[in-house]
């Protein structure tokens, strides 16, 4: 009996020792089949997928490792001294646009800000395109070792609604047109050119013919955007410089215009917000309700503007500021040395901003002598290239430190 319990016994702890060993082996599987073990390299959310490469690593597995791009650097350029030159740049003799960069650089200024013409490109059609003098300028820009603020703006005849008595200054009648356009622009000159500014004073009839349309403009912005984007993804996206204007019957004043762009949903179709300044014939600290002090002192302005929508990390380029030393009105020009004070007082005040991007100074040279239009005499240079003292200011200016 004893030898037949412990028989018993012996049989029941080996099926049991069994039983368990085959639980534990089906619970295995079937933990490994419902819950793979996590990947061990991931993509930052915050970087898309064209952003990522994929290789496969140098062994006989096929499993992908994921290599993150490098960081883009910051699209919050600080503080930095521009001209901007206008439409007429690209336009010279390739010996005088040498000397005029060549004087940029003697004045210590990093950036130059310059028009491209839709229609100077397409003239015709969309299928026949001429860059000869914008790579040329481009190039020499590059040589220069400036950096490039590009203005995309105007429209050719074939891509404007013929209702539009404004000539070139005509808003595209098709936005994704424009966009196809500046992706063309932007995809040429990537490396070479480092910002874009989109449109030129919208704001202001004069420039977005006949009346002004935020709502207008915000769709092209939101247009050409991601199509400068896709091209080049590091480039800097500029919303149009604004003009000092009042909100009448044709203009828009900058912060009824800004804050157009964000009821719009605009918010996101831009890097960083282009502003022009002016003042003259006084100076930028004579008051505290000027265009000036609109940027950043009024209540509102569009600095609050812009933090009130979430943007307080963008910063505020000013693409124009200046003053005429001649014209046909002296009520509204200054002096060769009270242009040298406006350099003054205006740099003065640029430095202590921690929102302001680049300042762009309108422009290097006088376009003349006649006086019948101010805009003959904004340059830091007169027609017959002797210095203001407005050069020399600012010269001193940056050479001590922005």
């Amino acid at each position: 009996m004893i030898k037949q319990g412990k028989m018993k016994v012996s049989i029941v702890i080996t099926s049991l020792v069994v039983l368990i060993f085959f639980l534990i082996v089906l619970e295995l599987k079937t933990s490994s089949s419902t819950n793979p073990p996590p990947a061990t390299t991931s993509v930052d959310a915050a970087t898309s997928t064209a952003e990522a490469t994929t290789t496969l690593a140098p062994t006989s597995t096929t499993t992908p490792i994921v290599t993150i791009a490098p960081p883009k650097p910051p699209l919050n350029i600080g503080h930095a001294v521009g001209i901007s030159s206008g439409g007429g740049l690209a336009k010279i003799n390739v010996a005088d646009m040498n000397q005029q960069l060549d004087e940029m650089v003697a004045l210590g200024a990093t950036w130059v800000r310059f028009d491209i013409e839709w229609g100077d490109v397409q003239y015709s059609s969309p299928d026949h395109s001429t860059w000869t003098s914008y790579d040329t300028l481009v190039n020499a820009i590059a040589a220069h070792h400036l950096k490039g603020l590009g203005i995309l703006l105007f429209t050719p005849q074939w891509a404007r609604t013929a209702s539009c008595g404004g000539g070139a200054k005509c808003p595209p009648a098709n936005p994704a047109q424009f966009a196809t356009f500046a992706a063309e622009v932007a995809a040429r000159y990537k490396g070479k050119v480092q910002a874009w500014e989109v449109w030129n004073e919208p704001n202001n009839y004069d420039f977005w013919a006949t009346k002004t349309d935020c709502n207008a403009y915000t769709t092209l912005l939101k247009a050409t955007y991601p199509a400068i984007k896709k091209v080049d993804p590091n480039a800097i996206v500029v919303s149009g410089g604004l003009a000092p204007e009042n909100t009448d019957n044709n203009n828009i004043s900058q912060m009824d215009f800004l804050s157009c762009i964000y009821n719009d949903g605009g918010k996101n179709y831009f890097d960083a917000m282009g502003d022009h300044s002016y003042t003259f014939p006084v100076l930028p600290s004579s008051n505290s309700t000027n265009m000036w002090a609109q940027m950043s002192e009024t209540s509102p302005s569009l600095r609050s503007i812009m933090v009130a929508n979430g943007d307080a990390n963008k910063k505020i380029w000013i693409t124009e500021f200046g003053a005429p030393t001649n014209g046909p009105n002296p009520h509204w020009f200054v002096t060769e040395a009270g242009q040298a004070a406006m350099v003054t007082d205006a740099m003065n005040l640029y430095k202590t901003y921690n929102w302001a991007g680049p300042i762009f100074w309108y422009t290097l040279k006088d376009g003349g002598t006649s006086t019948s239009t101010q805009e003959n005499f904004f340059g830091l240079i007169r027609a017959d290239n002797a210095l203001k003292p407005a050069y020399t200011t600012l010269q001193s200016v940056i050479s001590s430190g922005l």
